[in-house]
């Protein structure tokens, strides 16, 4: 497998003006190795070319597709703007799998001292002082999600809405204390299960949000999350054991 210029047919015509015009600048200065030098170099630079390609799913993946062949061709080294590329389409990727989850507008209920549950894509917040142990509030976000077309795309869905929730408080800061810490709880509603509900613990401090959002801390299914729920007697999840 090869690709050359006019493999940027697999782009949006937006982006392919943006590479285009870094591959013709670097044809003359790097003629041995001018296209993917000028896409690392693109992708690397900015994110221009995503807000205004608006990128699909199957065009980040040929992207990736090119850059897993340029680090074949290269003999399976990584130099600095290739890792520096990856990782930009890395939260690339992972912002379209959160438009897909927030496609309908977030919609956040103070559900402190109450009974409400909320469902995606609505989620409950609720609040507990946690001085002196430290100097704020632990925050819980909690929504409940349905069953989706099958259990991979419901665990990565689940997962999904958490980065979202992740990403929301770090847009919604002013809404919190500066030493506040925060829970991310992901469940099932009670049409599915009456109890052990929960598919997703996560969270930490704002740093540890920024993290999540951004796919730096991985997020772990629940053990036994789905058991009973798409086949009966499958427990073989990829998931860790409950602490609580």
């Amino acid at each position: 497998m090869g690709y050359h210029c006019h493999d940027l047919g697999f782009m949006t015509p937006a982006a392919r003006l943006y590479f285009l015009r870094g591959w013709m600048a670097l044809a003359i200065q790097r003629p041995d190795r001018p296209y993917d030098e000028a896409v690392c170099d693109i992708l690397c630079r900015d994110d221009a070319w995503i807000e205004e390609s608006n990128p699909s799913e199957g065009q980040i993946e040929a992207i990736m597709d090119f850059l897993e062949f340029l680090r074949e061709r290269s003999g399976g080294t990584q130099n600095c703007e290739f890792t520096r590329a990856c990782e930009v389409l890395r939260r690339v990727k992972l912002s379209y799998k959160e438009r897909q989850a927030g496609a309908q507008q977030m919609i956040p209920i103070e559900t402190t001292g109450t009974d409400i549950e909320a469902a995606w894509n609505s989620f409950g917040i609720s609040r507990c002082d946690f001085r002196p142990q430290w100097d704020g509030d632990l925050v819980n976000l909690f929504t409940v999600v349905d069953i989706q077309q099958d259990e991979s795309t419901t665990e990565q869905f689940m997962k999904d809405c958490a980065r979202a929730m992740a990403r929301w408080v770090g847009e919604h800061k002013e809404q919190f204390g500066a030493d506040d810490r925060f829970q991310i709880m992901i469940g099932w509603p009670k049409s599915i299960r009456t109890t052990r509900r929960q598919t997703i613990k996560t969270g930490g401090t704002y740093d540890d949000l920024i993290a999540i959002a951004t796919g730096e801390i991985e997020i772990e299914m629940r053990r036994d999350w789905s058991l009973d729920v798409f086949t009966k007697g499958d427990q073989a999840n990829k998931a860790q054991p409950p602490t609580d």
